[in-house]
């Protein structure tokens, strides 16, 4: 399979591995984000961009977002439909 970061990649994948990576960064109560978070929730937010971090196993440093402040409170998209469908949650 592989040893050291390829194994530790091909165990949990590329995602995760950059998640541990932000969070061994971050200081007690900051949220940092990469890149791929920072598009999807770009209107939710407000970040301020940090320098990018080289990161041992990747060729270009990583880009790491600081959350900020919420920009508003989400809303809940508007129903389709005049009824609401509820399910209970089943454990694993």
């Amino acid at each position: 399979m592989g040893s050291g970061l390829n194994l530790r990649e091909s165990l949990i994948g590329e995602t995760v591995d950059i998640a541990a990576r932000i969070q061994d960064i971050a200081e007690k109560n900051q949220v940092l984000v990469s890149s791929a978070t920072y598009e999807k929730t770009k209107d939710l937010f407000s970040y301020h961009v940090l320098e990018p971090v080289p990161v041992k196993g990747y060729k270009k440093p990583l880009a790491i977002y600081e959350v900020t402040v919420r920009k508003s409170e989400p809303t809940a998209p508007p129903l389709q439909s005049g009824r609401i469908i509820t399910s209970r949650m089943v454990g694993r």
